[in-house]
């Protein structure tokens, strides 16, 4: 068994796992845009006899908590093939994660897990619960005027990203989004449109 980052070349392998593991395909234009992406340096994967048995992808974040930065290591794409697992290959993973973390400052490490009792062993705790609440219409305050005006600005990320981050540091948990991030993971979605409200506080 050997535990190690995974190289370009082995990108096919890596999202072959993947679609397999969490039941999706890609068309031939979105593995062109996925493999754009791909960092093999953030992608650790065990290998036995040469193939890629068990992976995980390591990103490296920031977050907000009680109005300060620390670094996060992201955990996701967890994922072994079906005659590898119940080998402890995942447990090499997440421990050989943990020690990349400790090693760069990782203090913190958020993960959206299939199952809670699962990373729980590996010292993981649910940290949010969505809760959803239906309202009667009528029950709501009545809409205030409040001034100002929407304007498209389409892609502008120096002005998403200020009023985000304004929003963001205010609580516990929220993202610190990169330009990267934006670019790739929130405009690419939202087609680069989205609109502001300016109010007559903001604009003067």
């Amino acid at each position: 068994m050997q535990i190690r980052q995974l190289t370009d070349q082995e990108f096919d392998e890596r999202v072959e796992l993947s679609m397999y593991a969490f039941q999706y395909e890609l068309a031939a234009e979105e593995m062109t845009e996925v493999r754009s992406r791909f960092k093999p340096e953030e992608t650790w994967g065990v290998f036995i006899q040469n193939r890629l048995a068990a992976q995980l992808t390591l990103i490296p974040l920031q977050i907000y908590l009680h109005g300060k930065t620390f670094s996060m290591g992201g955990i996701a794409s967890v994922s072994t093939w079906p005659e590898f697992r119940r080998q402890g290959l995942v447990a090499h993973l997440l421990t050989h994660a943990m020690e990349l973390m400790k090693e760069n400052g990782q203090t913190i490490s958020f993960l959206t897990p299939f199952a809670f009792d699962f990373y729980r062993k590996y010292g993981w705790e649910t940290y949010i619960d969505y809760k959803r609440y239906e309202i009667e219409t009528a029950l709501l305050p009545k809409r205030k005027e409040t001034g100002g005006h929407v304007e498209q600005r389409t892609g502008n990320i120096e002005l998403l990203s200020g009023i985000y981050e304004e929003y963001a540091s205010r609580y516990n948990g929220t993202l610190r989004r990169t330009k990267e991030w934006w670019e790739t993971l929130v405009l690419r979605r939202k087609k680069r449109t989205c609109s502001c409200l300016f109010s007559r506080k903001w604009s003067s």
